[in-house]
């Protein structure tokens, strides 16, 4: 519908104020020629950007800066691949993530809130696997 546009338009609208906004963006690469030997598919990789970018977001906290994750400009291959171009970044490089920082303002609230994620007692087992939580 109209409104459902107006109301996108709005929020994208904003979200690239954000980014432009934001004092610092960190866009974090995987280099796709090195991996560690004998490993496949780059998981090995990957599972440690993940590790090197929460540990980021825990340094920053303790200094009082914001992190967000920015997933939009790298969620489509099109998406991934103008920002490549607007960066100049290699072909060889995949883009892992994009994050802004900043110094939180006191009392903001974020946004945009979701339900996305899932209690910790549909995520946990004890000694086997049982769905939980879906439907």
């Amino acid at each position: 519908t109209t409104s459902d546009l107006e109301d996108l338009k709005i929020r994208a609208e904003e979200y690239c104020r954000l980014v432009s906004e934001a004092p610092a963006l960190l866009i974090t690469l995987l280099d796709r020629e090195r991996s560690p030997p004998n490993m496949s598919k780059g998981l090995i990789s990957l599972i440690s950007v993940g590790a090197a970018l929460q540990n980021i977001r825990l340094a920053a906290r303790t200094i009082g800066v914001g992190c967000q994750d920015m997933a939009r400009p790298i969620d489509t291959v099109e998406g991934e691949k103008r920002l490549k171009e607007i960066l100049g970044i290699p072909e060889r490089f995949k883009v892992v993530s994009v994050m802004r920082l900043g110094y939180v303002k006191p009392g903001a609230q974020h946004p945009y809130k979701s339900n996305f994620r899932m209690p910790l007692k549909h995520l946990t087992h004890f000694n086997s696997f049982q769905l939980k939580g879906e439907g």
